[in-house]
């Protein structure tokens, strides 16, 4: 018993089987094609639980799998959608039917009922399914994954998992993917990724910056609410700007994370004030 659990004791240390991934992978593929949600589930906690190198590779490919698989179904939903079109019922100002068919645009209807449940179930599944990259550690694979994936919400999940990897080298790589990423939901995540970082990090607080000047408002607004971390009274002219070409809502919401910012909020209440924003939310 003793020997037991000192091989397996050896074995954690020196990684997982190869097998036990595959076979992970392998159920992973075969719930998607069955659009089994719970083998589907089943098949991602087994995965993040082995903790992989590989892991953040195969969640991606089994994310594009299902999107090719989606399109799929879309496309024989679109064809029954055709076929309803054809079989329905028009009729004259005294009801009579003047063409279509009322019992096959039923069953019509009914497949394509079960086609548009397939494609939501999908929809459900696959962000639930990238998204278990967030609760892996395997740093190396997921910075590769962040740089290299073309799919802005699998690039979202791994920014979300390099958050809450405390060493510095996960830090860094996020701080570079900020200077040239352009998708406002992989921006957001960044933003929240690096935000408890944000008080004791300059060059963190150098990469945010920028992004309170342009793009979309909700990375803009993320990038403001992490910035309001530092308690730095030297942000309040950069939040001017931004109240003075914002729309009602971002007005509001920087207006909530002003308030989380510093002995600067007399200034704060100053500068909205100065471009005719109520104290009152």
């Amino acid at each position: 018993m003793r020997f037991v659990l000192g091989f397996s004791l050896l074995l954690s240390l020196q990684g997982k089987p190869a097998d036990d991934v595959e076979k992970a992978r392998d159920a992973l593929s075969k719930a998607l094609t069955a659009l089994d949600r719970f083998g589907m589930d089943r098949a991602s906690a087994t995965l993040v639980k082995l903790n992989d190198d590989r892991v953040p590779d195969l969640l991606i490919a089994a994310f594009r799998a299902g999107l090719l698989q989606i399109a799929a179904l879309e496309k024989e939903r679109l064809k029954v959608q055709k076929e309803m079109e054809k079989a329905e019922v028009t009729r004259d100002k005294d009801g009579k039917i003047l063409k279509g068919d009322s019992n096959r645009w039923e069953i019509l209807r009914r497949e394509h009922d079960l086609w548009a449940a397939k494609i939501d179930l999908l929809n459900g599944a696959l962000p639930r399914i990238v998204s278990q990259i967030g609760k892996l550690t395997t740093m190396k694979s997921i910075v590769v994954a962040l740089n290299n994936t073309p799919e802005w919400y699998p690039r979202a999940c791994c920014a979300e998992a390099l958050g809450r990897i405390d060493q510095p080298e996960a830090v860094a790589a996020l701080i570079a993917r900020a200077s040239r990423e352009i998708e406002p939901g992989v921006r957001v995540a960044i933003a929240d990724a690096l935000a408890p970082r944000v008080p004791a990090n300059e060059d963190v607080r150098k990469a945010l910056l920028p992004w309170l000047e342009g793009g979309n408002w909700a990375s803009r607004m993320a990038a403001a609410q992490a910035l309001t971390k530092s308690r730095d009274k030297r942000l309040i002219p950069a939040l001017i700007r931004m109240l003075q070409g914002a729309s009602t809502r971002m007005k509001y919401e920087i207006r909530t994370s002003r308030s989380s910012s510093s002995g600067a909020s007399a200034s704060a209440g100053r500068a909205g004030r100065a471009v005719g924003v109520k104290e009152s939310s």
